[in-house]
């Protein structure tokens, strides 16, 4: 499966749903986002030197405190192209895992 989602600037990244395969020791971008009735919402976004290493870290406690139901990684291998898309997707998205207070995003 995969999923557009639209950062603040109109930029498109496609992810693909994890699906429980196994992540790529690259870096790359992810998201954790619930079903409702409008559609996904997203509760944390990070990006990760090492998505094996690091995308699943807060995973379930996005379950557990937001409700997440679906995990979406994008391969990005380049840090700074990383964190200018988790910049524009957190404007995008705002979501709650990555409020202020919360625990940064790793990577």
């Amino acid at each position: 499966m995969r999923i557009d989602f639209v950062g603040a600037s109109g930029v498109v990244y496609r992810y693909f749903a994890r699906d429980g395969q196994r992540l790529s020791p690259s870096g790359g971008n992810f998201i954790f986002a619930r079903d409702t009735a409008e559609g996904l919402f997203v509760v944390y976004a990070g990006e990760a030197e090492s998505l094996a290493a690091q995308a699943d870290e807060r995973w379930t406690e996005a379950q557990a405190r937001y409700g997440a139901t679906h995990a979406f990684i994008r391969l990005n291998v380049t840090a700074s192209v990383r964190r200018q898309e988790l910049t524009d997707i957190l404007k995008a998205y705002a979501p709650p895992m990555n409020a202020p207070g919360e625990a940064s995003a790793p990577g």
